[in-house]
């Protein structure tokens, strides 16, 4: 049976969610954050359940149980305190939209999964290239869109860790 992950990736008017299997991304929706906050909460419910609906398709009784994994909001002195009190709200949105489906909920530290996946910690500019790249060479999807790039390399991450946690018992 394949283990499977949701990775996301936060920004201050979208959340990028990817449903990453063993070998394959089998999903991915971006939630909309441009509007009132019971329109967002709306918005990242409803991709969440397109991706669930999605791994449904794939296997009626899914393993048990599954995880959302989340990149960790910062807080940066260079970015303002704005920028990182946003994330921080929209990262405790899609915690709780998880939460309410069911999902296990966890966070992932950026520098944790970047050096995992990529063998390195790059500076951020290089790594989202590098979070493209990965998503071409490993999946065969070509996107410019360094946040769905990065959601599923987050979900990659996540998946990993299922399939250890799994054979280690």
């Amino acid at each position: 049976m394949t283990t499977y992950a949701i990775g996301a990736d936060v920004s201050t008017h979208a959340v990028h969610l990817a449903l990453v299997g063993a070998d394959a991304v089998v999903g991915h929706r971006i939630a909309d954050l441009t509007g009132p906050v019971p329109v967002q909460l709306q918005a990242i419910r409803d991709a969440l359940r397109d991706l669930q609906y999605r791994l449904y398709q794939l296997e009626r009784n899914p393993s048990e149980p599954w995880a959302l994994w989340l990149e960790a909001p910062w807080a940066r002195a260079d970015k303002g305190i704005a920028t990182a009190l946003a994330l921080h709200r929209v990262a405790a949105f899609v915690e709780a939209m998880g939460w309410l489906a069911g999902l296990q909920v966890r966070r992932v530290a950026i520098p944790t999964w970047r050096s995992q996946i990529f063998g390195r910690q790059p500076r951020s500019a290089a790594a989202k290239a590098m979070s493209i790249a990965y998503v071409k060479a490993v999946f065969g999807i070509e996107t410019r869109d360094a946040n769905l790039a990065d959601a599923i390399c987050i979900g990659a991450w996540g998946q990993r860790q299922a399939r250890v946690a799994e054979l280690v018992g």
